[in-house]
């Protein structure tokens, strides 16, 4: 009976899917010049939604941005970076390249941005297959990707960014209050950035939120090298998964920096509350090994609470360090461990470690300034801290399950191109949840 069930709904949606792509509009720009992109876009954008595909070649340098609806996908030439050379980098590179040599605080593709003459559309869209180029020797973008209203779902692939500053900004400002955006980067290599790599900016607050859901953004299977700030942070709330990356930083690079949470004191307006919380497993972090002093560590974790475990940390003098920004001391809320008025703690299990050397301080150190010594080690609720060098043996969260890898979204061509905002429009983890239900795997609803 579920076969047939299921056969039936097989051929459903596959005829809902046709209906559904039957009202797409795919287009493929003439040329790079910003303007036929543009127009490509908003061609697309007044159908409701669909495709543009960009041809091979590299763009003059951009002077203005590309403002980018939910629902529109954009995807360069050719089918590129399915390999990694020996360092784990991706190849070979996009050969759709686009440029932009505006003014720093401007970006070279603006998703939803509230400076469109249409209003945002709070769907999926997908960028695919395209190398960013962030400066031009004597200006640096900033935001070279920019989602400046909610959209979820989203998904950025197989891209190759390099140079810029806040490379993808995801979410809001701190003076934009927007719907959450979640969905996943991945097979990307994000390098040689000037400040930020990837930046999850502010999202409604939910106390204790549950660790392991599809409820976040996801950055797995990249490559990060080079960066003179963090290659993920998150602010106000927001929640990011870091997991199946490598981040490495070459011998005469910029020091590396770390993975960061902010703490409260970041969002406009209030509630003030911090980043996170947090998953971090399955990377591999090195460092530059020709240093006289080693660097510090490549996680500096101001708020929250999350998970750290399977990771691979090389020449470090730690695997991690939490302190706590000012405004966390007076309210006692957002410590590292600690949300809102929860407790739920830091778990770190299974990491390894080479030529990490750790000084008085310890493997995972604590600021003892933090908060004037307000709060101690125990006060962070830190389960498996351990000094000695080798593999830890901490203990794994009660309860916690990771999410599915590989992300859902990187194994279907979200959004399905057709009407975006059509009921007919399908979401296909839904329907990946509908058929589980029906062969008994899960409960769906």
């Amino acid at each position: 009976m579920k076969r047939k069930t299921l056969v039936l709904l097989i051929i459903f949606l596959s005829a809902l899917s046709l209906s559904s792509k039957a009202q797409a509009l795919d287009v493929t720009a003439a040329n790079l010049e910003l303007a036929t992109v543009q127009a490509a876009c908003d061609q697309v954008t007044a159908a409701g939604g669909g495709t543009v595909y960009l041809p091979a070649g590299t763009s003059p340098w951009w002077t203005g941005n590309l403002k980018l609806m939910g629902g529109v996908n954009l995807i360069g030439a050719g089918s590129p970076m399915t390999t990694r050379d020996a360092d784990g980098r991706w190849i070979p590179a996009p050969t759709t390249v686009l440029r932009s040599a505006v003014s720093y605080m401007q970006g070279i593709i603006f998703v939803n941005s509230p400076w469109h003459t249409q209003p945002p559309r709070y769907t999926g869209f997908r960028i695919s297959g395209i190398r960013f180029l962030g400066s031009d020797g004597t200006t640096t973008v900033m935001n070279i990707i920019a989602i400046r209203e909610g959209a979820p779902n989203f998904r950025i692939d197989h891209c190759e960014i390099d140079n810029g500053s806040y490379q993808i900004s995801i979410g809001s400002s701190r003076t934009e209050a927007t719907p959450t955006s979640v969905g996943v980067i991945d097979h990307c290599n994000i390098i040689n950035s000037r400040d930020y790599g990837v930046s999850v900016g502010q999202r409604p607050w939910i106390e204790n939120k549950p660790l392991g859901t599809g409820d976040a953004v996801y950055v797995e299977d990249c490559y990060f090298e080079n960066f003179v700030s963090h290659p993920v942070a998150g602010f106000c709330g927001a929640h990011w998964v870091v997991r199946y990356n490598k981040f490495l930083q070459r011998p005469g690079g910029p020091g590396f920096a770390w993975l960061d949470v902010h703490g409260p004191g970041w969002c406009d307006p209030a509630p003030q509350h911090g980043g996170g919380p947090w998953e971090v497993y399955n990377n591999t972090f090195i460092s530059d090994p020709t240093l006289s002093t080693l660097n510090w560590s490549p996680m500096r974790l101001r708020s929250l609470h999350g998970v750290i475990f399977n990771n691979h940390f090389q020449n470090f003098r730690h695997a991690a360090n939490f302190t706590c920004d000012a405004g966390s001391c007076s309210a006692g809320l957002d410590a590292p461990g600690r949300s809102g008025s929860y407790t739920p703690g830091i778990y770190i299990w299974n990491n390894t470690y080479t030529n990490v050397v750790p000084d008085t301080d310890g493997m995972y150190w604590i600021e003892p300034g933090c908060c004037a010594g307000v709060y101690t080690r125990y006060d962070y609720e830190v389960f498996g801290y351990n000094d000695g060098i080798g593999s830890d043996h901490g203990v794994p969260k009660p309860g916690y399950t990771p999410y599915t890898y590989p992300h859902p979204l990187t194994l279907e061509d979200i959004p399905l191109k057709g009407d975006v905002n059509s009921d007919k429009a399908v979401n296909i983890l839904d329907v990946q949840a509908l058929v589980n239900h029906i062969l008994g795997i899960q409960d769906y609803g």
